[in-house]
């Protein structure tokens, strides 16, 4: 199973995702493979982890082909690319009150991609190793998955743009 993490390129770290990806690789419970992008947070060398703190946009593209799943905070770009890929996303919203990020804006896109079949939301990040299990046992299931919302990805697209840009300029007016 190949895994991509990746937490963007927020200006805030997301050490509380990385620290737990680093718990699941240092159990070595499962055989995955990782390749871990981990932004201005910090991740220790890992033997056969590959970690850089960004990919260039040719190198994450290269490692959005070549994951199985996309573990990362709860970003449109990221779960769209994911799903245009085959890729399954696991997401997490970043939080305000760990100065994750600005607001909690993440929270509202992991659930409506949970609620649309766009991504697994994850709330806990103790339960991550528990979603890649669940993945890894259902790799085909989950790629179907990728397909089907792809097939949605105009109307995906649309109600994004409707539930929270529009929202947002109605509030800045």
């Amino acid at each position: 199973m190949n895994i991509l993490l990746t937490v963007g390129t927020h200006e805030q770290p997301f050490q509380r995702l990385i620290s737990a990806v680093e718990e699941i690789i240092d159990s070595g419970r499962q055989n995955y493979c990782w390749k871990v992008q981990y932004g201005v947070g910090s991740f220790r060398e890992h033997e056969r982890v590959e970690s850089v703190q960004y990919f260039s946009a040719s190198e994450i593209a290269a490692r959005f082909e070549w994951a199985d799943i996309v573990i990362s905070q709860a970003s449109p770009g990221i779960v769209f690319n994911a799903l245009e890929r085959n890729a399954w996303p696991l997401v997490i919203g970043r939080q305000k009150q760990y100065g994750e990020h600005v607001d909690d804006h993440q929270l509202d896109f992991a659930s409506l991609a949970d609620e649309n079949g766009w991504a697994t939301e994850i709330k806990r990040t103790s339960d991550i190793a528990d979603h890649i299990l669940k993945c890894s046992e259902n790799v085909s299931v989950y790629r179907d998955q990728c397909k089907e919302a792809m097939k949605r990805s105009h109307s995906n697209t649309v109600a994004f743009r409707d539930r929270f840009w529009s929202a947002t300029l109605t509030e800045s007016v």
